[in-house]
């Protein structure tokens, strides 16, 4: 049982109605609340108080690592098969890599995309790193060009892909020598 009456392990004021301690968020009143407090609170809260942070709330859905990881491998089927239409791209969605700036939307994303899917040849998934609402999936990229060693950064939210932040290798051009 926490007792934040004589062990205060940090906790700041997040508004005038909560505070965060030890990762929770509590009701501000006294400063304090009872460990049963703070869990019967904490799933109806923590949703809605953290997409002022920038942190998605998956619209208070629980989605399982599992279904984030579909969506990730629905991207990759999709540049695979040089069909990307059944991609769940978010209205808003952004991508970012090394021989492209930020791109911002779905029709920029998906014009981008579209033009290196002639290059694609095959997509072998080597492993999926998932955390919150983040897959990180490493991958190797067969393209015409050669094999691409791809680490993929995806930020997935209500079931769409919301941010895509590409590294990768590139082979160098046969014909130039530039990756």
């Amino acid at each position: 049982m926490i007792d934040n009456h004589h062990a205060d392990l940090g906790s700041f004021r997040v508004d005038d109605d909560f505070v965060f301690h030890l990762g929770l968020l509590s009701p501000a009143v006294g400063g304090s609340a009872s460990s049963s407090e703070l869990w019967s609170n904490f799933g109806s809260q923590c949703c809605s108080r953290w997409a002022a942070f920038g942190i998605s709330a998956n619209s208070g859905e629980i989605v399982s690592r599992e279904e984030k990881v579909a969506v990730v491998e629905a991207y990759l089927r999709g540049l695979a098969g040089k069909d990307i239409s059944k991609i769940p791209f978010a209205a808003n969605i952004t991508f970012e890599g090394p021989r492209v700036g930020k791109l911002i939307g779905r029709n920029a994303v998906v014009g981008f995309l579209t033009s290196i899917l002639p290059a694609v040849k095959s997509v072998q998934i080597k492993q999926h790193i998932v955390e919150g609402d983040f897959v990180a999936t490493v991958f190797e990229m067969e393209t015409t060009f050669g094999v691409d060693q791809v680490f993929d950064r995806v930020h997935v939210c209500d079931g769409e892909l919301k941010e895509i932040h590409s590294f990768y290798y590139p082979q160098p051009n046969p014909t130039t020598g530039v990756p």
